[in-house]
């Protein structure tokens, strides 16, 4: 910074210098404020005016990649309203910050030059990672949110993520203090977490948008290793260090499989040896060999994973006799400008083009099987593979579009013959152009009048959504309403189902009200008003005040052509994701209430309470009593073992007794008797209630057993890595056997993964399965109201 700061001196009177009064008195002069004994003359005013403009332009000089993005990128971004800079904008860049002394990496310079345009993000971030290093999450908080700030006001449509500790939160450093010592509670251990040598840290402090009444502060932190023998820690905390999660791979390192801790040794090695892509063109000859024998000391032979199969059968230290890497790339070259009539100079030179230097031109010494080789590769368009000892070449050959991703750093002998295709060239890539112009042109939701009618994609369609605009249209929904559908405008809420879901003619999924149905507004209130009516509810005006509905709606959820209104009702007052309280369904083309109940777990009253009952018929028994929606076996059951209100209060208090007061994780039988005696409410709907039954698995059904096995299974691949395992250890399954036409008998399994973490109040996921044959029905992996 000093050598910036001299050279604009030297070049700006440099044997002059200004102190703050003597500016104050420069300026009083030229004013002619301030008296003096002796006046000055002209020559004078005018060199100390000189030095003042002088010293005021020191103020704003460039020191930094910093500066660059403040005083030069975010300005001339704002100037238009693209995402890009023009080719001449960025060299009037780069030219700008060269003048004062600022270079990006050669490399990167030469890809910015070689794109032409270029993302202004982009752009700004190179030059922040010049002055700042090469990975944000090890930024200083200060820094993320400096840069954020800086990116929204570049781009509106970026939400600001990147939040700063306010009073009454820890600092950074009290935060990862904390992190720390909750890691030594944890491990008994005093890991050595802030030796920049051993350890990597990332951070971030963020304030996102959970729902549209809630948003969350809250840390991260991971100590990541630089040794592939040290354990790696995450943590999530709140402003005030209280750890909300945890997760650390010490178990794996320690006592894993074999298989387990070599898929974790090899990802040690991604992270402490890739480049700034990730990409192992960056490693050492000794990196792989070194990666090699730790995988054998493990007493591993064979391994699932392709790339470690492939490192387990290679050697990579080169002989004594060998040709040198240098001397294989050269033959290399001159093979492929050969054979492919390739310019040779061009394939060799590294300071121009897209890729890092070691990605445009990459040998790798690899023996297996007897054969010593060089695989050389120049970018990803042509491969030779050259004798390491003759300096025959055996293999030249263009990297092909089903090539196997490893066939960079494996002898194409192991590769199978399908994965390493000859002779069958990469597409050109299109240019930015034609890129932004099919992604302007590329038709979304074209009509399809089986699935929906007309009108349906009419709407979707003003949305105007495309590839350039879909990342403003999910940032504003992010920012405005959080990233769980279920909070978003019924709009976007179909727009999602429809571009991500793909739904089947007749199947149930979001959709919109014809102009002709019951709209939004007045399908809220009556769903207020229906649920204040809903017997056994012992909320105040003022409970029902403070609840906030959730709004969905749906195709088909009655049968083919039905287009229904869902209203949960909810609280947000114990908990930012909410509690629901009431459920209401509603028919959209009468106005009729289909449904309407009270989330049991919400109510405090115990299961015993005298007013909670359905309503009775004649005979003491729930009106809907032999309902042809059950099977006769079913009433059969009812009428055998809980035939009278009486029998079935002794029953509920026994179940209470040995399941607890929680009856959503009763077994079927008892679920099934308090649905049908507590939850069938008929005078509140009229003729307009349709009743569903909670039943009972029968002989030939799919059992619970069996349901849970499928349900675990299927919600971890829908998951992939959004939940941890602390998530799922957390979890307690709910489980509904209910008689239902959506299965292939009329049955189905509903399984709800409960987080006990929040008392039950929402769920990781949730799934439905054909009560018959396992068969997923519905899958949903995103958090919701338990």
């Amino acid at each position: 910074m000093r050598k910036h700061i001299e050279r604009a001196i030297d070049n700006n009177l440099s044997s002059l210098s200004v102190t703050g009064t003597l500016h104050q008195r420069i300026l009083n002069d030229i004013q002619g404020g301030t008296p003096v004994k002796k006046k000055m003359s002209l020559a004078l005013v005018i060199a100390l005016s000189l030095l003042l403009i002088t010293a005021v332009a020191l103020a704003a000089v460039i020191l930094g990649g910093k500066d660059v993005v403040e005083q030069v990128i975010a300005p001339m971004a704002v100037k238009t309203d693209t995402d890009r800079f023009t080719k001449e904008e960025v060299e009037e860049i780069l030219e700008l910050a060269k003048k004062h002394g600022i270079t990006l990496d050669p490399h990167f310079e030469s890809r910015v030059r070689a794109e032409g345009s270029y993302f202004k993000d982009e752009l700004a971030m190179l030059f922040a990672k010049d002055q700042l290093g090469g990975q944000p999450g090890t930024w200083d908080v200060e820094d993320q949110h400096w840069l954020a700030r800086l990116w929204h006001q570049m781009n509106p449509e970026l939400p600001i993520y990147a939040a700063l500790p306010e009073e009454g939160e820890l600092s950074q450093q009290e935060i990862e203090q904390a992190a720390a010592q909750y890691i030594k509670q944890q491990t008994g251990q005093d890991e050595d977490l802030f030796n920049l040598e051993a350890y990597r840290i990332y951070r971030s402090f963020r304030q996102i948008r959970q729902n549209p009444y809630h948003v969350i502060r809250e840390w991260s932190v991971s100590f990541d290793p630089r040794k592939p023998d040290l354990p790696m820690f995450r943590l999530s905390l709140t402003p005030q260090g209280e750890v909300t999660d945890y997760w650390t791979d010490l178990r794996t390192l320690l006592h894993g499989t074999k298989e387990e801790k070599a898929r974790l040794l090899t990802g040690r090695f991604h992270n402490i040896h890739g480049n700034i892509y990730g990409s192992q063109d960056a490693w050492a000859q000794e990196t792989w060999q070194d990666l090699k024998d730790r995988l054998n000391a493990l007493g591993l032979q064979q391994s699932e994973l392709r790339e470690i199969k492939y490192i387990l059968q290679q050697n990579y230290t080169p002989p004594e006799s060998a040709i040198t890497k240098e001397e294989a790339i050269r033959i290399a070259a001159q093979a492929v400008s050969t054979h492919f009539k390739v310019d040779k100079d061009s394939l060799l030179d590294t300071s121009v083009g897209k890729f890092a230097p070691e990605t445009k031109v990459f040998a790798i010494y690899l023996a297996s099987g007897g054969q010593q080789r060089y695989k050389v590769s120049f970018e990803y368009d042509y491969l030779v593979e050259v004798d390491a000892i003759t300096g025959d070449v055996l293999i030249t050959d263009v990297y092909s579009p089903g090539n196997d991703f490893f066939r960079r750093y494996a002898l194409d002998s192991l590769i199978p013959a399908d994965k390493r295709a000859y002779a069958t060239p990469r597409p050109t890539p299109m240019s930015d152009e034609e890129m932004f112009e099919k992604a302007q042109n590329t038709e979304f939701f074209p009509v399809n009048e089986e699935l929906a009618p007309a009108w349906f994609f009419e709407k979707l369609q003003a949305i105007g959504y495309n590839g350039n605009t879909a990342t403003g249209i999910f940032n504003m929904l992010y920012s405005q309403y959080g990233d769980d559908s279920r909070y978003w405008p019924i709009l976007y809420q179909a727009m999602y189902e429809v571009k991500e879901h793909r739904p089947e003619p007749g199947t149930t999924f979001a959709g919109l009200p014809a102009d002709s149905d019951m709209q939004q507004e007045e399908a809220v209130q009556l769903a207020f008003t229906s649920a204040r009516q809903i017997p056994g509810s012992h909320l105040t005006d003022a409970d029902w005040e403070q609840l906030k509905p959730i709004i969905s709606f749906y195709f088909n959820l009655y049968g083919e052509g039905s287009r229904t209104w869902q209203i949960d009702l909810t609280d947000f007052q114990e908990n930012h994701h909410g509690t629901q309280v009431a459920a209401v369904r509603i028919d959209a083309i009468t106005g009729k209430v289909r449904s309407a109940s009270l989330t049991r777990e919400r109510e405090e009253t115990p299961v015993r309470d005298e007013d909670a009952w359905s309503t009775m018929g004649a005979d003491g028994r729930p009106v809907v009593w032999r309902h042809k929606n059950a099977p006769d076996s079913f009433w059969e059951l009812m009428e055998a073992k809980y035939n009278d209100r009486e029998t079935v209060e002794k029953a509920l208090k026994k179940w209470a007794e040995e399941y607890g007061e929680r009856e959503g994780f009763w077994p079927p039988e008892p679920a099934a008797v308090v649905a049908l005696w507590r939850y069938h409410d008929t005078e509140s709907f009229g003729e307009e209630y349709v009743p569903s039954f909670e039943g009972i698995p029968g002989p030939d059904d799919l059992t619970q057993e069996r349901a849970e096995e499928i349900a675990w299974q299927a919600v971890k691949e829908a998951a992939g890595d959004k939940y941890t395992q602390a998530d799922y250890d957390s979890v307690r399954l709910k489980f509904i056997f209910r008689y239902d036409q959506r299965g292939s008998d009329g049955t189905l399994w509903w399984i709800e993964f409960s987080d006990e973490r929040l008392n039950y109040n929402t769920s990781l996921a949730d799934i439905m399965l054909d009560g018959k044959t396992g068969e997923i029905l519905e899958i949903n992996t995103d958090v919701g109201n338990g």
